[in-house]
C-alpha cells in the first residue's frame, strides 16, 4: 500500500511542479519529503527501482558516448579544476560555520570538512543527463562535454570509494578486459533482437546483467559496468534505437531514485538552513565551470550552457556522507544536511537550465567580453553561405526531406545537424551537412543578412527545439518559408501560430503512403 501511495504523491506533485514550469523530478523529490514528514515508510522496492533507474540511465549515456571525448583536455581539465576550486570554496564555508554557527551535533573535524567539501564538489549525473535528454542536447557539443566531465568525476568517485572503503579490486577485475572479445557476439544478439519488445528486453539484460551485475561480481562499481557496456554497444547500428526504446522505462525507474532521496532525509530547521546556505554557493560552482571552459576557448554560449547544466550537487555526496559516518569522520546529522542540499540544488538549478537560452539572450551584450579570440575548433559557428534551403535536424525524416529537396535546389541546399558523428556519416554519403545547433541564437543571427534563403524545414525530434527555431526565425524577421514536422495537435497549433507550415507525421503518413502507392502503379 505504501508503494502505491508513494507513486500517487509523486504523480500529484510531479504534475503540480510541471504547471509552474519546473521539471517533474523536483515534484518527485518534494513528494519524498512529504511522505517522510508523514512517516510513510520507504518500501524496499523503491531502492530497487532507484538502482535499476540509475543503471539504465548510465547505460543509455554509454550508447551515445564516444570514448575519444573523455581524452580531450577541455573535458578532464575542467573536471579536475572544478573539483579543486569547489573544495576550496565549500571547505571555507564549512570552516566558518564550524567556528561560528553550527550546533554541537553538527561540529566537524578538519578531515570531516574536507570529506564533505569533496563530496559536494561533484555535479549530479542523474540531473544533468535527464535535463540534456529532455532538451535533446545530449549529442550537442556542450552536451558531450557535460557528459565527459560527469564521467571523469564518476571515475574519481569510484577511485575514492575504493580507497575509502579499503577495498581495491581483486584479480577478478581483470575479467573486464574480456568485454572487447565478446563484442561481436553481443552485436549479433542485437541484430537478432528485432525492433520491438525483444530489443527492449535485450537492452535491459545487457545493462543490468552484463553491465551492473557482472561488474559487481568482479569487484567493480555496478554503475560503471552499465556505462561501459553502453559504450561497448555505441558503435552498433541499433544504438540510437535501443536508447530511444529504453527511454520511458528508464524514466519510470528514475522516479524511485528521486523519491528515495526525499524519503531518506529527516528534516530539521537547522538542516534546511545550512542546506540553503550551501545552495548559495552553487553560483560559485557555475562560475568555476564557466571560467574554466572559457579558458579552453569555448564560445560564451557553450560555456554558459555547460556551467548551468552542472550547477548541482551530486547524489554521490550521499554515498560519501554514509562512508564518512561509518568512519566516524562526520556526525550522522550531516547525512540529512547533505540529502537536503542535493535535493534543493536540483530545485535551485531547474529554472536556470530550463531558461538558459533566454539567460544567454539577456546577457549576450556583456558576456562576449569574456570570450576567447580563437574559438575551439569544435565550437565555431557554421556558415551556410548562399544556401537557398536548409533542413534542420538530419535524422531519418530530415534526410528524406533533404534528398527530395536536392532535386529542386541542387547544391544550394544545406543540412544542419548537432550530432558530429552523424554529420561525418552524412558527408561520406555525399550530402552537404554542417555541424550546428538550431537552438543557438548566434546561428540564426548569422543568417539575418542571407537574402537568398527561401525555405527552412524543421525536422528535429524534439518539438521544443522546432518551436525555439521557429521563434528565432521570426526574431530575425526572415522572409523565408518555414515548414516543420509535428506529432500531436497541440504542437501543430503552437507552430501554426508562428506562421509555420506543419506536417503531422501520424495523420499524414497514411495519405503519403496512398500517394506513393498510386504513383508506383502509374
Amino acid at each position: 500500500m505504501d508503494f502505491i501511495l508513494l507513486f500517487f504523491f509523486a504523480t500529484v506533485f510531479g504534475l503540480l511542479f510541471s504547471l509552474f514550469g519546473l521539471p517533474a523530478m523536483i515534484g518527485f523529490l518534494f513528494a519524498g519529503f512529504i511522505c517522510n514528514f508523514f512517516s510513510i515508510s520507504s518500501p524496499t522496492e523503491i531502492e530497487f527501482l532507484s538502482n535499476i533507474g540509475i543503471n539504465l540511465l548510465l547505460f543509455t549515456i554509454g550508447l551515445k558516448l564516444k570514448i575519444a571525448s573523455l581524452l580531450k583536455k577541455e573535458v578532464y581539465g575542467t573536471a579536475f579544476a572544478e573539483v579543486i576550486l569547489s573544495i576550496l570554496i565549500i571547505s571555507s564555508f564549512l570552516f566558518l560555520g564550524n567556528n561560528y554557527f553550527f550546533s554541537e551535533s553538527l561540529k566537524l573535524s578538519n578531515y570531516g570538512i574536507l570529506f564533505i567539501a569533496f563530496a559536494l564538489s561533484f555535479s549530479s549525473t542523474v540531473y544533468s543527463v535527464k535535463i540534456l535528454q529532455q532538451k535533446g542536447d545530449i549529442t550537442a557539443f556542450y552536451g558531450q562535454t557535460v557528459i565527459g566531465i560527469l564521467i571523469i568525476q564518476d571515475l574519481l568517485a569510484t577511485l575514492f570509494l575504493a580507497i575509502a572503503e579499503g577495498e581495491l579490486p581483486g584479480y577478478l577485475a581483470f575479467l573486464v578486459f574480456l568485454l572487447p572479445f565478446i563484442k561481436p557476439v553481443i552485436f549479433k544478439l542485437l541484430d537478432f533482437s528485432g525492433h520491438d519488445e525483444l530489443l527492449v528486453l535485450t537492452g535491459i539484460v545487457l545493462a543490468l546483467g552484463l553491465g551492473s551485475e557482472f561488474f559487481n561480481f568482479i569487484g567493480l562499481k555496478a554503475e560503471l559496468g552499465a556505462l561501459l557496456v553502453g559504450v561497448l554497444l555505441s558503435g552498433h547500428s541499433k544504438a540510437d534505437e535501443l536508447s530511444n526504446s529504453l527511454f520511458s522505462i528508464k524514466e519510470f525507474f528514475l522516479v524511485g531514485f528521486f523519491l528515495s532521496i526525499g524519503l531518506s532525509s529527516q528534516l530539521s530547521i537547522e538542516a534546511i538552513v545550512i542546506a540553503l546556505l550551501l545552495c548559495l554557493l552553487l553560483p560559485f560552482k557555475a562560475f568555476f565551470y564557466f571560467w574554466i571552459t572559457n579558458f579552453f576557448a569555448f564560445r560564451t554560449r557553450t560555456s554558459l550552457f555547460t556551467s548551468l547544466s552542472l550547477m548541482t550537487y551530486s547524489e554521490f555526496a550521499l554515498i560519501v556522507g554514509a562512508i564518512s559516518v561509518n568512519m566516524q569522520l562526520i556526525p550522522f546529522d550531516w547525512l540529512v544536511v547533505i540529502a537536503v542540499s542535493v535535493s534543493l540544488s536540483f530545485a535551485f538549478a531547474a529554472p536556470f537550465t530550463k531558461n538558459c537560452e533566454k539567460i544567454y539572450e539577456i546577457f549576450k551584450q556583456t558576456l562576449p567580453i569574456q570570450q576567447a579570440e580563437n574559438i575551439h575548433p569544435d565550437d565555431t559557428l557554421v556558415s551556410v553561405g548562399k544556401a537557398k534551403a536548409l533542413v534542420i535536424g538530419m535524422g531519418r525524416v530530415g534526410v528524406g526531406a533533404y534528398d527530395e529537396l536536392r532535386m529542386v535546389y541542387g547544391d544550394e541546399i544545406v543540412g544542419i545537424e548537432h550530432n558530429a558523428t552523424r554529420v561525418k556519416a552524412l558527408l561520406k554519403c555525399g550530402r552537404k551537412v554542417l555541424n550546428g545547433d538550431a537552438d543557438d541564437l548566434d546561428f540564426w543571427l548569422n543568417l539575418k543578412n542571407n537574402n537568398d534563403l527561401e525555405l527552412v524545414v524543421l525536422t528535429m525530434p524534439k518539438h521544443h527545439s522546432n518551436l525555439a527555431a521557429a521563434n528565432q526565425i521570426n526574431q530575425i524577421q526572415s522572409n523565408c518559408k518555414v515548414s516543420a514536422v509535428v506529432r500531436f495537435g497541440e504542437e501543430e497549433r503552437e507552430l501554426a501560430d508562428l506562421g509555420v507550415t506543419v506536417f503531422n507525421i501520424y495523420s499524414e503518413a497514411g495519405a503519403g503512403l496512398v500517394k506513393h502507392s498510386l504513383k508506383s502503379d502509374i
